[in-house]
């Protein structure tokens, strides 16, 4: 190697080493961290908790909170009383005691409300670690990166509300399949009524009432205003939104009455015959209105299986063991196709008309069976359509 490749090798040389010495200052610079935790998108902090003060928030924590960096300095002990939810406050001290016993690399996660200085909430979640511990091995300070997922919440919000709504408008088109039947149905013991009336109006007018003619219409009456009323409570229990009613335990004999009592007289005038084996004396723990709603989407389905077909009947049938009860729904439609039968528990698959369904009724059905802890099924290696809904027992009345 000549003189002249020797001065540019030592010039070469020269230039590195003079890279990595101000590569290595800026790293040592604590303003190199500070515009690097100022240019993240997330909300970066150091937090002093033996002494429950700041020791440093980046630029993000005004567009989260709304606060700057000297009023949030300014808050010193009480920074988690003024802007953390009252609600959350205690999950916040949790973390902060379980920090003693995890070891530094641990990444603590939390999801957290804060009140925004103009008095909004955020929803926030919260990633931290331990920064420095004193030479007792106590926890002194957190580090932690801290997302804002405010607008994530009101999408979920916003979608679970739209959500509800289809479920209801679902079951309004089963409940409204059903009007016409179930009109008839009340119009029939009124009718029955305005005869014993009118029975009782000319026994009257004759000044001869007769005792056991008298009691005898005023059973017959009251008999069939009992049957108006089951009609009545079933609509009335079927068309609420029970989308956040609280789970109570209820009877399942209430619950199969109800439906029973409302789809009586549409299976009566199609000459469908319903079969109803005896209901076990049991109670669970649920949404009365959400389970009637099961009940109701699959005799429904069962009818319009069947509707035109020679032979028709359904029946609901239950088998009980000591932790379970098992609603079955059978009717005497075809068989449903393998390949039908692997898709219809999806939303929005269907096989009726636009006019007939929704396509949301078994997808609906089988959300709800498993919010209350239990199963919906299409059983095909019955000789017979058959759909199951297996239910945990809350206990049982005999």
């Amino acid at each position: 190697m000549d003189s002249s490749q020797n001065l540019i090798s030592d010039w070469v040389a020269k230039q590195l080493q003079k890279t990595r010495y101000r590569q290595q200052s800026q790293i040592e610079d604590p303003e190199f961290y500070r515009k690097i935790a100022s240019a993240l998108p997330n909300l970066i902090y150091v937090f002093n908790i033996r002494e429950n003060e700041n020791i440093f928030f980046n630029r993000r924590v005004f567009d989260v909170l709304g606060y700057t960096n000297e009023e949030i300095q300014a808050m010193g002990s009480s920074i988690f009383i003024q802007t953390i939810h009252p609600h959350d406050l205690s999950k916040i001290l949790d973390v902060i005691q379980s920090y003693t016993f995890a070891p530094d690399e641990k990444i603590h996660v939390l999801e957290f409300r804060a009140i925004k200085k103009n008095g909004q909430v955020a929803w926030l979640v919260d990633r931290s670690q331990v920064f420095r511990r004193d030479n007792n091995g106590v926890p002194i300070e957190i580090i932690g990166v801290v997302e804002d997922i405010t607008e994530v919440k009101l999408a979920c919000e916003m979608l679970e509300m739209e959500r509800a709504r289809t479920v209801y408008n679902a079951k309004m088109v089963t409940l409204g399949q059903l009007s016409g039947q179930v009109a008839h149905e009340i119009n029939n013991p009124l009718t029955i009524i305005l005869g014993r009336l009118d029975q009782m109006r000319k026994l009257v007018e004759k000044d001869q009432p007769n005792k056991e003619n008298l009691l005898e219409c005023i059973s017959k009456m009251e008999s069939t205003t009992d049957r108006i009323a089951r009609i009545t409570k079933g609509l009335r229990s079927l068309s609420r939104n029970g989308e956040s009613d609280p789970l109570v335990n209820v009877s399942l004999k209430s619950i199969c009455d109800d439906v029973v009592n409302i789809t009586n007289e549409k299976f009566r005038a199609h000459q469908i015959l319903f079969q109803v084996e005896e209901i076990p004396q049991v109670q669970i723990s649920c949404q009365p209105v959400q389970l009637s709603q099961i009940l109701l989407n699959l005799l429904q389905n069962s009818f319009d299986a069947i509707e035109t077909k020679p032979h028709r009947w359904i029946r609901l049938s239950f088998r009980k063991d000591s932790d379970w009860v098992i609603l079955y729904v059978t009717d005497s439609g075809e068989k449903i196709d393998p390949i039908v039968a692997s898709e219809m528990m999806k939303p929005f698959f269907t096989t009726k008309p636009a006019d007939r369904g929704t396509g949301l009724g078994l997808s609906i059905s089988q959300e709800i069976a498993a919010k209350h802890g239990g199963q919906l099924a299409y059983e095909s290696d019955q000789p017979y359509n058959r759909f199951s809904l297996k239910l945990p027992i809350r206990q049982s009345l005999i």
